[in-house]
């Protein structure tokens, strides 16, 4: 069974934020208020906002938002929770997974691994930046650029392994991510959640899943979550 990392408290964008620390995930967020204690298991957690104390949950149980069994309309609504702005949304379908178990395993690892997809395509920019022509390599360096953190682990690959003009043009765009902070978002974002979802299922079928994801797609950001998780199992 996979170890259960307590959440913790961090300060983003002005705000208090509740995260996984594995997946670096918020689980929910408070514009307002500092006073945040723990239960002493880490179920429950108490807020103060004007004056005001307020006891919120973290249990499964009581957070799930659609009850199993899950069919494909309920499957697609709770992949679509994923992506949602609301951390607080998200964890309410984090949850509904884990009480459903095996059940949205299959859905999970599915959604997840189009990862390699994203990968194909960096591993495409890496080759055209040895491209013969300026303008091919421009174009590949712009767009892994656009991607950001997402394309790191490709870029330190080739920044080790490529020719020496893809080393050299790798290197500099590493350069270019120092002291930039990685904010996952969108479908990186999404996918992160949906690991962090397997984590908590914590079945066999669930490793299975993350594991897949490093053999497959080991040159992703997605990846790189999915290996810590594993170091935790």
């Amino acid at each position: 069974m996979p170890l259960l990392q307590k959440p913790v408290w961090e300060r983003r964008d002005n705000a208090w934020s509740l995260c996984d620390s594995l997946a670096n995930v918020e689980l929910t967020r408070f514009e307002h208020g500092s006073w945040f204690p723990f239960s002493p298991d880490g179920t429950r957690f108490v807020t103060r906002i004007g004056g005001v104390a307020t006891v919120w949950s973290l249990r499964p149980e009581e957070r799930a938002s659609v009850a199993p069994p899950l069919d494909d309309a309920k499957l697609e609504l709770l992949w679509g929770m994923l992506y949602a702005e609301d951390p607080a949304e998200a964890y309410d379908a984090i949850c509904s997974f884990q009480l459903a178990g095996n059940e949205g395993v299959p859905f999970l690892a599915g959604k997840i691994i189009e990862c390699e997809g994203d990968e194909r395509f960096m591993r495409s920019c890496i080759a055209n930046l040895d491209h013969p022509s300026w303008d091919v390599r421009k174009a590949a360096a712009e767009a892994l650029t656009k991607m950001g953190h997402a394309a790191k682990p490709t870029l330190e690959y080739a920044s080790e392994n490529g020719s020496s003009e893809t080393a050299f043009l790798a290197q500099m765009l590493l350069r270019r991510l120092r002291g930039k902070t990685d904010v996952l978002n969108g479908c990186r974002l999404q996918r992160a959640r949906a690991m962090l979802a397997l984590h908590r299922i914590g079945t066999p079928a669930a490793r299975e899943a993350l594991e897949a994801v490093v053999q497959q797609a080991p040159l992703t950001t997605e990846a790189a979550i999915a290996d810590k998780i594993l170091s935790f199992w």
